[in-house]
This record gives C-alpha cells, structure tokens and sequence, in this order.
C-alpha cells in the first residue's frame, strides 16, 4: 500500500465549495489514464526510471444535505484511489462509498469541483448510519463551519432526544434543559452496542466517560470535570488488556503516561 504525506493543507477560505453532502453514486472518471510502460532496449544501468504514476481519480454523485460556500454541484471529482474499482488505496485517500455522508471541501479543477487527500474533506456518518462520537473528527468540523460562517443552531429542544438509525435501533439518547446538554448521554453503534456513555452539566462533559468497541468491549474510560478531563485515563487494547494509564491534574494539564506490555 502507497503512503502519501501532506505537507500543507489548504486555508479554509481558498477552497471553492464546502458542503455536507451525501454520496448517492460512485463511478469512474474520464481523467483517469492507467499507466503505460514500454520495454527498453537499452543496457539494464542506462534504463531511466519509470515515469511517476498518474495521478487518480474519481467521480462522485452528491445530494447537499447542508452547503456552507460555493454553486450547487451534482459531481465532484475525487483525486485518489477508491476499492470499487480496485485502484490502489492508500491511507491518505478517501475511499468515499455510496451511502455515506461527508463533509466536503472542494477546489476547482479543470472548470470542476475536487476533492481528495490533502483536503479538509473528511466523513461525517458512515453507511451504517454511524456518527464518530468518540473522536468527533466530522463533529468537530461541523462546529468550526457554523463557528466561522455564524450558524446559528436552534434545534436543540429541551427535553429527552432519541435518535434512531433505519434500521430502528437507537443511535443516540440525550437530554436538554434550557438548550443545553445536561445528564447521561449515550450513543450507540449500528448494531445496538453502546459507543460511548458520558455525562454532562451544562454543555461541558463532567463526571465518567466510557467508549467501546463494536463488539461492547471497554476501548477508554476516564473523568471529567467541567470539560476538562482529570485523573487517570485507561487505554485497553482490543482484547481487553490495560494499555497505558494517562494522568492529568485537576486543572486538565496533562502529567504523564504509563504504558503496559500485553502479555
């Protein structure tokens, strides 16, 4: 598998198009040209290297769920490989699939929209319908947009909010009291294990957090208190091992971190 390296990403206010969207077709595009190697009959030292591989790419079939800057669009073009058509996948690429929701972020190329690795682009909900809770990669991208283009968010209602996937299990329970997030809050995977469980006051995180697996076993346990995280923080490995401890004050400033080798 290739490995890619970002040196730099793009400013938010260069790209041309930024928008939640959910991909509603994946197909190939026309700006990809495959690889065409000659045999040399030149001594084998004197046989120049192979040209670099072209660049990838992709094309998408996208419905604007949310659009925070640039024209509609009902393509973009993705730069980078995606599994369906067995074009090489790096760790970089965005391998986007029909059904899942994304945050774009779009430049122009060719007259066109793309995206693709090196991008601020990044999933929001999975096809299962599931949400990152835990590390809150689209989350927290979502909150910076309606930061910077003053959103104004006024759907959280008081009272208990129960969300569910299509499938009709539960996806997330949550209560409000004056438009702030108070008590236990748990989120759950698409299969109904819980994903994370958490409590708060006033909007800030206090008191015990818990993440799983999708198989309902302990991944991360720690405390909080009036946002900031404090004590001991417990890393388990994916057979249930203690990992490493990470320890902060009462403040939230980070003091250190023991590790453990699985036995």
């Amino acid at each position: 598998m290739e490995a890619c390296i970002c040196s730099q990403l793009r400013d938010i206010d260069e790209y041309k198009y930024i928008a939640l969207v959910e991909i509603t077709g994946v197909m190939k595009s026309d700006l990809y040209t495959p690889p065409v190697y000659e045999e040399s009959t030149l001594p084998a030292h004197l046989v120049p290297p192979p040209p670099p591989p072209p660049r990838r790419f992709y094309e998408v079939k996208v419905k604007a769920l949310d659009k925070y800057k640039g024209k509609d669009q009902d393509f973009i073009i993705i730069q980078g490989g995606n599994r369906k058509y067995n074009v090489g996948v790096t760790s970089c690429d965005l391998n986007v699939a029909i059904g899942q929701k994304w945050l774009v972020f779009g430049y122009e190329f060719k007259g066109r929209i793309a995206s693709g690795y090196c991008t601020h682009s990044k999933i929001y909900e999975n096809e299962k319908g599931e949400i990152d809770y835990q590390y809150r990669r689209g989350l927290s991208l979502i909150d910076m947009l309606n930061e910077k283009y003053n959103r104004e968010i006024s759907n959280k209602q008081d009272g208990y909010l129960k969300v569910r996937y299509k499938n009709g299990k539960t996806k997330l329970e949550e209560c409000y009291e004056n438009q702030k997030r108070q008590d236990r809050r748990i989120a759950y995977y698409n299969n109904g294990q819980k994903m994370l469980e958490e409590y708060y006051v006033d909007d800030l995180l206090d008191g015990s957090v818990k993440w799983y697996n999708t198989d309902g076993s302990i991944s991360r346990e720690a405390q909080y208190k009036s946002g900031f995280k404090v004590c001991e923080e417990y890393h388990y490995s994916i057979i249930g091992k203690l990992r490493s401890i990470k320890f902060y004050d009462d403040s939230g400033a980070f003091i250190g971190i023991e590790k453990y080798k699985e036995r």
